[in-house]
C-alpha cells in the first residue's frame, strides 16, 4: 500500500479527492500506471466508477464519466449499469432513471 497522496493530473484530482483511502490509492495506481504508459481504458475507469459506487461517493460519478470523455474511452453497458444500480441503491430513483435515458442514448 502507498503511504503519499497521489500528485494526480487535473482529470484524477477531480474525483480522487474527499480523504478516502481506498480512492485516494486508486488515484495514485492510475497515475503511477499511466506514468508507465499504460493508458487507462474502460475497464479501468468502469472499475473506478465501481469503486465510487460501493463507497457511497456518487456524486464523484459525473467527474469520473468527464474524466472518461477527457481520456477518449465511451461509456457502455457496465458503466451505465453501475450508476442505475447504485442510484437506485441509495434511493435516488431519479437519477437511476436519468442515467436509463443517458445509457439509450449511447446505443
Amino acid at each position: 500500500r502507498h503511504h503519499h497522496p497521489p500528485s494526480a493530473g487535473r482529470e484524477v484530482a477531480a474525483w480522487a479527492g474527499g480523504g478516502d483511502p481506498a480512492i485516494e490509492e486508486a488515484a495514485y495506481l492510475l497515475e503511477d500506471m499511466e506514468a508507465r504508459g499504460v493508458a487507462a481504458d474502460g475497464f479501468t475507469l468502469n472499475t473506478l466508477l465501481q469503486l465510487h459506487v460501493q463507497r457511497g461517493r456518487l456524486g464523484q460519478a459525473p467527474a469520473v464519466l468527464e474524466d472518461m470523455g477527457r481520456r477518449g474511452v465511451r461509456p457502455g453497458a457496465v458503466t451505465f449499469c453501475t450508476l442505475i444500480q447504485g442510484y437506485s441503491a441509495a434511493g435516488d430513483l431519479r437519477a437511476a432513471e436519468a442515467a436509463w435515458r443517458d445509457a439509450q442514448a449511447f446505443r
